[in-house]
């Protein structure tokens, strides 16, 4: 009768008499234990609820107008009133930079450290500010950019994907499929592959 009345109260476990300092200590771990658990849970779906929407933008030849979709996508986004961060993978030759008339002297090879990892709390001061609300992530120096692993991308993309800051990131792709390509695909929610109609266009798009 007495553990019903408790249970029905709140308790989320008993121990009979005649109580044993052992069980009672052992009963008190379990329900920490379980206690844990459902905490980490809680935080998990929090996570996902939060998690920023990763699109890509790749096409399989240059002059595809990939990379102006991808700013205007992002732009309108932005117009919209979402937190949109837009990162230009093309780290060798990326166009971003120009489409929107950024001068920033932040890039994405300043947020690796002296050992080699990436210092994800430099982020936020690396990407630059648009007029229209919308964060820019780049690489401007050249010289720089072979310094970027696959392991670096998808670091980035997963810290940016749970950061609250954003609803959308946007990512424009190198035309070439290395693995620092395959990596941010791995990572993206959607994949918009960009094919005008021209013969080796849609013979790439189709090997793709």
């Amino acid at each position: 009768v007495y553990s019903k009345k408790a249970m029905i109260a709140g308790a989320k476990d008993f121990v009979s008499k005649p109580v044993e300092l052992d069980a009672v200590s052992a009963k008190i771990q379990e329900i920490w234990k379980k206690a844990q658990e459902v905490k980490a849970k809680s935080q998990e779906r929090k996570k996902e609820v939060h998690a920023a929407k990763l699109f890509a933008f790749y096409s399989p030849k240059g002059s595809s107008g990939s990379t102006s979709l991808a700013v205007n996508v992002a732009l309108e986004l932005a117009r919209a009133r979402q937190k949109v961060l837009l990162i230009d993978l093309n780290l060798q030759f990326g166009d971003v930079e120009f489409l929107l008339d950024l001068k920033s002297r932040a890039c994405i090879s300043q947020l690796l450290g002296e050992s080699g990892e990436l210092l994800t709390y430099k982020i936020g001061s690396a990407a630059e500010d648009h007029k229209s609300g919308l964060r820019v992530l780049y690489q401007n120096k050249l010289e720089e950019s072979e310094l970027i692993s696959p392991a670096h991308i998808g670091a980035l993309l997963k810290h940016v994907r749970s950061a609250t800051e954003y609803d959308f990131v946007l990512m424009d792709l190198a035309r070439q499929l290395d693995e620092r390509t395959l990596s941010a695909i791995d990572a993206a929610d959607t994949l918009f592959m960009v094919v005008t109609e021209d013969y080796l266009t849609v013979k790439n798009a189709k090997l793709c």
